[in-house]
């Protein structure tokens, strides 16, 4: 069995991976004997092993002259070597992992891909693989951006798996090997300080997801037009000042999250996101809801929150296959239009911390609604057509200005929870008397505390 060349004096692990009984280590900036020698290691230990059998290594021999000289090479368990690449640079890692992976698959028949078990190199033992004696080593000659080796490596290692999570990796832009990635399906590019794409994004044309929360992008490339396989775009906490019209061509994208951005206007077409089954918005400088949005015919849940506009278009009300609609923090808006009475599907509504002061009537329409949560608003009285929701079951009307309520509000047959508290015009103990009268005493929770 062959041991290492030489003994290890420094190594970093960047990752290590494991593929049926195949378990291997990737190390980086390895010192031996007083050189920085190698400058990529893929140590291989099968099960059967305590130590690695064989190694692939990128030769980076540094001498105290600084002469260098970089190649390929595999060291076999009968010490053969096969040296396959010259002069190679450090962008060439990417064939250097291709050619090692294919190497190990077919060495030992695996028909599996590898896949990460350890990214982080604090917690994996290298003297599971290496024979390493750490010893406190200033000079590391000319050592490679461990940080940029790990996620090269880490996006390499995924390149068949398809998934790409490069999220909290202090990443300042995105490594250009994702253009190589053809398969992948989602890529997440959260909590990093990316601000710019610098590659072309249309050439991931299988992206199914694209995660890109808790960055620093101010605007999207227009080429996000061309990922005609999108499903899931994610935009939060972000710089974000503009939406490109082309995000309307993503005639496949069924969930678009876009929260606590500076943007100001959606794209006028918004509505030609015809597959549209998730909507979220959040963005404290929108003024105006697009009436395109109405031809959003299949989405089922949207939210509109903390926005300023002032009203909301009466295309919602052709929203005809709308389950849950959250319409929360908006300050300025105070009325509804009589046009939401259509939203027949619709069984969650929480319209809580805006400034409605009167609902439509036509709000008695909604047949299948469950939960109707109005708290903290400017309501001074409501209509009587609320009573025919004979499916609502939770009723929230707390922190209103409320003066009266509806004669037959203690009749609605399905009611289980009303919340009256915080409406200082009303008196608790007459709503306490009107529920004991009740058909709905026995199972109607009433919250009535008055302040």
């Amino acid at each position: 069995m062959n041991y290492f060349p030489t003994p290890l004096s420094y190594a970093q692990l960047i990752l290590s991976l494991e593929c049926e009984k195949i378990k291997i280590a990737l190390l980086t900036n390895i010192v031996s004997n007083g050189l920085v020698r190698y400058k990529y290691i893929i140590a291989v230990k099968h099960w059967s092993f305590e130590v690695p059998n064989y190694f692939i290594t990128v030769e980076h021999s540094v001498n105290y002259s600084h002469i260098t000289k970089n190649y390929f090479l595999c060291e076999f368990e009968n010490g053969e070597h096969t040296n396959f690449g010259n002069n190679l640079n450090w962008g060439d890692i990417d064939i250097f992992y291709n050619e090692a992976m294919q190497m190990i698959k077919e060495k030992y028949g695996l028909q599996n891909d590898f896949v990460i078990i350890d990214s982080q190199p604090d917690e994996l033992n290298l003297s599971d693989f290496c024979f390493v004696n750490p010893i406190d080593y200033d000079y590391i000659g000319q050592s490679i951006d461990y940080i940029k080796a790990k996620n090269l490596l880490s996006i390499l290692a995924n390149k068949e798996n398809t998934v790409v999570d490069l999220s909290n990796k202090n990443l300042k832009s995105i490594p250009p090997e994702i253009q190589k990635l053809s398969n992948t399906k989602v890529l997440d590019l959260s909590r990093n300080q990316i601000g710019d794409f610098d590659f072309e994004l249309s050439r991931l044309q299988n992206l199914e997801v694209l995660r890109l929360n808790y960055t620093v992008f101010e605007y999207l490339p227009s080429d996000i037009g061309a990922l005609k396989n999108l499903k899931v775009l994610e935009i939060d906490q972000n710089i974000l000042f503009e939406l490109p019209d082309e995000i309307c061509e993503l005639k496949n994208l069924e969930t678009l999250i876009i929260r606590e951005v500076h943007l100001n206007e959606l794209p006028e077409n918004i509505g030609d996101l015809k597959n549209l089954r998730n909507f979220e918005l959040k963005a404290r400088w929108i003024e105006e809801i697009p009436e395109s949005i109405g031809q959003l015919v299949n989405l089922q849940r949207l939210v509109i929150e903390g926005t300023n506009i002032t009203e909301i278009p009466e295309t919602i009300g052709n929203l005809r296959s709308l389950e849950e609609f959250h319409l929360i923090g908006n300050k300025k808006l105070r009325l509804l239009p009589a046009s939401i009475g259509n939203l027949k599907k619709l069984k969650y509504f929480y319209a809580y911390s805006n400034t409605l002061q009167e609902l439509p009537q036509e709000i008695g329409f909604m047949e299948n609604l469950l939960t109707l949560h109005l708290y903290n608003n400017k309501l001074t009285q409501l209509p009587k057509e609320i009573t025919l929701l004979e499916k609502l079951s939770c009723l929230n009307l707390g922190r209103n200005l409320l003066k009266e309520l509806p004669e037959d509000i203690f009749k609605m047959k399905s009611l289980t929870e009303l919340n009256l508290s915080g409406n200082t015009y009303l008196d608790a103990d007459t709503l306490q008397e009107k529920l004991i009268s009740s058909p709905l005493k026995e199972k109607l929770t009433l919250f009535t505390e008055i302040k």
